[in-house]
């Protein structure tokens, strides 16, 4: 049994999708405690100002600034919750449309396969096309011969030329071009000359140095031949596969057009997941507390705070007749005692929240490897045990990198579908058709002597720089 890559990265994203869900609700609860905490910390200003008016001229209030801050503050992550909320059920719609593209391009592929079956099953009925396609073949694997036996002989002759130049005495003799009609020295050393000639076998050396230079270009010549010849039969066999395939043409066109379709559907999936995604970063620093609004607000009050001793208040609070003050400064020290609470139970979360957004991230990370790949369409198969890693994965036990390998060792290539078939011809190739059954393997007769590769001709028993013969 295996998994498809759409359905794979279904899975990828819905345990995401749970992580972000599971980070909402803690984040919902993280900004409730915000919330109270903005209570606590506005409260404590008025209990501030309250005491104030009774006993300090201390004139403490938010700021106007401030307040319409954290006013703003609150439009935004209203805005943001909104986005998340709307998002899911979008993505449920989009999922649907997927599932509907999936079915269409798989219909689609049925339909093309299914014609492209009895166009080929023509084909091969067709002995004329057949045979060219054996010959077409053959003339491919001589061409890769030839080739291979050029680049061994032009090697070989390179090497034993530089053999024959490295020789002082060779080199001299060349340059004077003795033993040919330009040579014009006389006398003493014409006679020194030929005394060089008989010591270095210069006769024989010079013969063969020239045939080294020839040879290369008798096989060039031979492979450019035999090259010609497959270009012409290969571009005959190119319009009786046009011709016997045509009809294909509109069902390639469909099914390209089904892949597209699908592969818009899962993109739209993607960038909704993005948004939600960035909605939902947006509300998961608000509740870590990392925006600049509320960290002026605690700051400021803060500040505050520090200037003032509640022993002392306590103090001249018991010397007043009255008890209001004496009640207030009591529920000072208990909004501080209920402030420090709701921010340990925040910061809690907070580490919560950090720790779920790294593993969303890495599931997010595993989705963006798939998409550069391709491995997230349907076309693509991974084995069974995958849902297993993930599941580790999902509760921290296992890195994405750690997944990611055991993903990478599930995967197989896809078999050919829309994808291969929509990128290249809608008819067969000459070299790997299923109809080349009968094509013979054989290749050509040259070169199947036991002679010396400077042989270009068949036959057993060829010379060395024999060039007859043919395919």
């Amino acid at each position: 049994m295996s998994t498809s890559g759409s359905q794979l990265y279904r899975k990828i994203s819905g345990l995401r999708s749970e992580l972000e869900t599971d980070i909402a609700r803690r984040t919902n609860s993280k900004l409730d405690l915000d919330g109270r905490a903005r209570k606590l910390i506005s409260e404590q200003a008025d209990l501030w100002t309250s005491l104030a008016s009774i006993h300090l001229d201390l004139g403490f209030d938010l700021p106007r600034e401030v307040k319409a801050l954290v006013e703003k503050r609150k439009d935004r992550l209203e805005a943001q919750q909104k986005t998340v909320s709307g998002g899911d059920a979008r993505v449920k719609e989009l999922i649907e449309l997927h599932r509907f593209r999936e079915e269409e391009m798989k219909k689609a592929q049925k339909t093309f396969d299914e014609h492209e079956a009895i166009l080929a099953a023509a084909f091969e009925a067709d002995a004329d096309a057949t045979a060219l396609t054996i010959a077409v073949n053959q003339l491919k694997a001589t061409v890769e011969t030839k080739r291979e036996r050029f680049a061994r002989v032009d090697e070989e002759c390179e090497t034993k030329s530089a053999a024959y130049e490295a020789d002082e005495l060779f080199r001299y003799l060349r340059a004077r071009g003795f033993g040919t009609e330009g040579y014009r020295s006389t006398g003493l050393t014409a006679r020194l000359d030929h005394w060089i000639s008989r010591l270095v076998n210069y006769g024989k050396a010079s013969a063969d140095y020239d045939q080294l230079q020839k040879i290369p270009g008798w096989h060039r010549e031979d492979l450019d031949e035999v090259e010609g010849r497959l270009t012409s039969e290969a571009g005959r066999l190119a319009e009786i596969q046009n011709e016997a395939f045509k009809s294909l043409v509109p069902f390639k066109e469909r099914l390209r057009e089904a892949g597209r379709a699908l592969d818009d559907a899962a993109d739209a999936i993607s960038r909704e997941h993005a948004k939600i995604s960035s909605a939902q970063r947006l509300l998961s620093e608000a509740a870590l507390a990392q925006d600049d609004d509320l960290s002026r607000i605690k700051r400021e009050l803060a500040n505050a705070l520090e200037r003032i001793n509640i022993r002392d208040l306590q103090e001249l609070a018991r010397k007043t007749a009255t008890t209001e003050d004496d009640a207030i400064v009591r529920k000072i020290i208990q909004n501080r005692n209920d402030l420090a609470d709701v921010e340990a139970q925040s910061r809690s979360l907070a580490r919560d929240i950090a720790a779920l957004k790294a593993r969303a991230g890495d599931f997010e990370e595993l989705e963006s490897k798939m998409r550069r790949k391709s491995w997230h369409h349907s076309d693509h198969r991974f084995n069974d045990g995958v849902d297993i890693h993930l599941a580790s994965m999902l509760a921290g036990a296992l890195t994405a990198d750690a997944v990611w390998s055991v993903m990478s060792r599930a995967h197989r290539d896809p078999p050919p579908s829309y994808r291969e078939t929509v990128s290249s011809s809608p008819w067969p190739s000459s070299s790997g058709s299923s109809w080349n059954s009968s094509s013979s393997s054989s290749g050509s007769s040259w070169g199947s002597s036991s002679s010396s590769d400077y042989s270009t001709g068949g036959g057993s028993g060829g010379g060395d720089y024999s060039t007859g013969g043919g395919v």
